[in-house]
């Protein structure tokens, strides 16, 4: 694995939570997370939504005209072993932001790692895209392409992905080149290994990591996704459609309480509306990457040639 749930936020000590909160202006939260700690209540206090360190995996199937979608737990689908050897997208469809560090609008970089399997070497892809949420509200980055044209081993895919909340202005002309069509259109893959990759992704790697190093940015949430075609009832499934990863610590997670709204393009509870989900997600889609030809200059007339000489 590339990161580690140990760096996010949510492992640290409360004292340390607490300081941190305090360093980027967020003092209520940080000294409602002292008094809890000094009154000996355990770790579901103010500040949980994101200081969870744990991930629960749902899916949603494509395709229908339902307003309301079923979400199913990904370790209960059925693979789709007809997808080994072809070539999907992965995008970033959707993101919700319950509750973030700091106070009115948040900075958050997301950095994505997936391995593309060629043949018989493997090609290490990295991407990174940044979005704007307040708390409570839905981002407005919606079907981002992350990877365009990753194969698919026989062994499914491994995908991870991480969160930093950014607070350090500082920072903010990197994260302007970020927000630049470069890093807006995808990384693209062709049906071979590209040494061309490497200079860029390790651009990224080491832009991202110069993010993260500053004291006032700090990493939220990381997941890590392995999609396969076992028939192991604890691993996820690999199939085309979208793929819904909460930040959660709860181990009695139970996904048919929740569906999936078109009409909104928002996760809600079965029973409740959207109002009662008080959790962080994000959505990533996996479906068909079709090459697109490059196109070709138009050829001059034969006039036009004659008039040229």
């Amino acid at each position: 694995m590339e990161f580690s749930s140990a760096d996010s936020l949510g492992s640290l000590p409360a004292d340390q939570i607490a300081r941190y909160l305090d360093e980027i202006g967020d003092a209520a939260r940080a000294q409602a997370l002292v008094e809890a700690s000094v009154q000996g209540q355990n770790f579901l206090r103010p500040g949980a939504p994101f200081s969870a360190t744990g991930a629960q995996v749902g899916f949603i199937a494509p395709n229908g005209t339902d307003t309301v979608v079923d979400v199913v737990s990904a370790a209960q689908l059925v693979a789709d072993a007809s997808l080994i050897g072809s070539q999907i997208k992965i995008s970033f469809d959707r993101a919700f932001v319950y509750e973030y560090p700091g106070v009115g609008t948040h900075s958050i970089l997301c950095e994505f790692v997936g391995r593309n399997q060629i043949k018989d070497e493997t090609e290490a892809l990295r991407m990174a895209l940044r979005f704007r949420s307040a708390d409570n509200a839905g981002v407005s980055t919606l079907g981002i392409p992350i990877f365009l044209g990753l194969t698919v081993g026989p062994n499914g895919i491994a995908f991870e992905g991480r969160s930093i909340n950014v607070s350090s202005s500082a920072d903010e002309f990197l994260l302007e080149a970020l927000d630049g069509e470069a890093f807006k259109n995808g990384l693209a893959l062709v049906n071979a290994v590209q040494p061309g990759l490497k200079p860029f992704i390790a651009l990224m790697q080491g832009a991202v990591k110069n993010v993260v190093k500053r004291t006032r940015n700090t990493q939220v949430h990381h997941f890590n996704l392995g999609l396969d075609f076992s028939d192991s009832a604890t691993s996820a499934r690999l199939r085309l459609g979208s793929y819904v990863v909460s930040q959660t610590n709860r181990t009695d997670w139970d996904w048919s309480e929740f569906v999936w709204d078109r009409s909104s393009l928002s996760l809600r509870r079965r029973d409740a509306g959207a109002a009662a989900i008080d959790f962080n997600y994000m959505v990533v889609g996996v479906s068909p990457y079709t090459p697109v030809a490059a196109s070709l200059p138009a050829r001059k007339s034969a006039r036009a040639v004659s008039r040229s000489t």
